[in-house]
C-alpha cells in the first residue's frame, strides 16, 4: 500500500473517542459556567428583593408574594397570607424563599407623627414583578414616579393623598402597558397629567377627584377604549369642570360609573352622556346637578347619586365598591 493511501486512512476509534471526549467535556464546561452565571445572577437578584422587603417592613409598610394572591381577576385585592410556598422548608431555609417567588403586591402607609421613609423608590425598583401598589404620597415624589414608571408588569396603582407631584411626575407612567387602575387624588395635577393618563391602553379606572383640571383637558379622555370608572370632580373645593367638559366625557363609550361630585355642572349639561351605553352610576354630590328630581328622568336606567336622593345602584362588583367612591 502506498503512504499516500496510508494517509488517507481513517482515524483509528481511540483517536474518534478521545475527540468525542473532548468535545464532550467543553460542552460540559461551557453549561457549568452558564449555569453559574444564572444561579450567581439569581442569588444576587433574591438578595436585592429580600433586602428590600426588610425595609419596606421597616417603615411599616405591608407585602404578598405571588403564591399568597387569589385570582387576579375576580379578587385582585385578596390575599391568603397563611398559604405556603410549594418549595420543601429546608431548600427555603437554605437559599431563601426570595430566590424562588417575587413579591407582587406592596402597601406602604404613613402614621401622624413618623417621619417618611427615605428613598422609597429605590426599593420598589427590587420589585419588578409588583402588580399592585398601594402608597401614601409623603413616600411618593416626582423621582419615585420615575421608578414606578420603569415597573411594566404594574396593574393597580394607589397613592394616598399626601405629598406633592407634578405633572411632570405622572409623564413618567404614560408607557406602562398593564396598568389598569389609578387612584390620584388631591395631588394637585392639572390637564398634562390627563394627557399622561390617557396613553395608558388599559386603564380602566381612574379617580383623580380633587385636582385641577379644565374643561378642556378633559378632551385628553374623549375615546379611550377601556375606561369604565371616572371620578374627576372636587374634593375639598369645588372643581372648575362645568358642562362644557361633559361632551368629551361623552365620547367615552365604555364609561359605566361617572363621578362628578363638587363640579359645575347643570342637569341639562348632563344631557350628552345619555348616549353612554353602558353608563350605570352617576354622582352628582355637591353640584348644580345635585337635583334627583331634575336627574333621574334623563336618566332612567342609571343609579343616581345625590345629596337629595339616592337611587337603586347596580351590581357593580366588590372592588368597585371598593375603589369606586369619590
Amino acid at each position: 500500500m502506498s503512504s499516500s493511501a496510508a494517509n488517507q486512512a481513517p482515524p483509528s476509534t481511540s483517536r474518534r473517542f478521545r475527540l468525542a471526549l473532548r468535545f464532550s467535556l467543553r460542552t460540559f464546561l461551557v453549561a457549568v459556567t452558564i449555569f453559574c452565571i444564572a444561579l450567581g445572577w439569581q442569588l444576587h437578584r433574591a438578595k436585592l428583593q429580600r433586602d428590600a422587603v426588610a425595609a419596606i417592613r421597616d417603615t411599616g409598610g405591608s407585602l404578598y408574594y405571588d403564591y399568597q394572591r387569589h385570582d387576579w381577576q375576580s379578587d385582585w385585592d385578596k390575599f391568603d397570607a397563611t398559604a405556603r410556598p410549594w418549595e420543601p422548608a429546608w431548600l427555603l431555609v437554605l437559599v431563601g424563599i426570595d430566590f424562588f417567588h417575587n413579591v407582587t403586591d406592596v402597601s406602604v402607609g404613613f402614621r401622624r407623627g413618623d417621619q417618611p421613609p427615605a428613598n422609597i423608590a429605590s426599593h420598589l425598583a427590587h420589585f419588578p414583578r409588583l402588580r399592585s401598589l398601594s402608597i401614601s404620597g409623603l413616600c411618593l415624589d416626582d423621582e419615585g414616579l420615575r421608578t414606578v414608571g420603569r415597573l411594566k408588569r404594574l396593574e393597580f396603582l394607589f397613592r394616598l393623598p399626601g405629598g406633592s407631584i407634578s405633572d411632570d411626575g405622572v409623564a413618567n407612567l404614560r408607557d406602562m402597558p398593564r396598568l389598569k387602575c389609578v387612584d390620584f387624588r388631591l395631588a394637585e395635577l392639572g390637564d398634562r397629567s390627563l394627557q399622561s393618563f390617557a396613553r395608558l391602553p388599559n386603564l380602566e379606572f381612574l379617580n383623580v377627584s380633587g385636582n385641577d383640571f379644565t374643561d378642556a383637558g378633559l378632551a385628553a379622555l374623549a375615546g379611550h377604549p377601556q375606561l369604565k370608572r371616572l371620578h374627576i370632580g372636587g374634593a375639598q373645593k369645588m372643581s372648575s369642570i362645568s358642562d362644557a367638559g361633559i361632551v368629551h366625557l361623552a365620547q367615552s363609550p365604555q364609561l359605566e360609573e361617572l363621578g362628578l361630585a363638587l363640579t359645575r355642572v347643570t342637569p341639562a349639561g348632563l344631557k350628552p352622556l345619555q348616549k353612554l351605553p353602558n353608563l350605570r352610576t352617576l354622582s352628582l354630590h355637591g353640584s348644580p346637578a345635585d337635583d334627583y328630581a331634575a336627574v333621574a328622568p334623563l336618566f332612567p336606567n342609571v343609579g343616581i347619586l345625590c345629596n337629595t336622593a339616592v337611587a337603586p345602584l347596580p351590581n357593580l362588583g366588590t372592588s368597585a365598591a371598593a375603589i369606586g367612591s369619590p
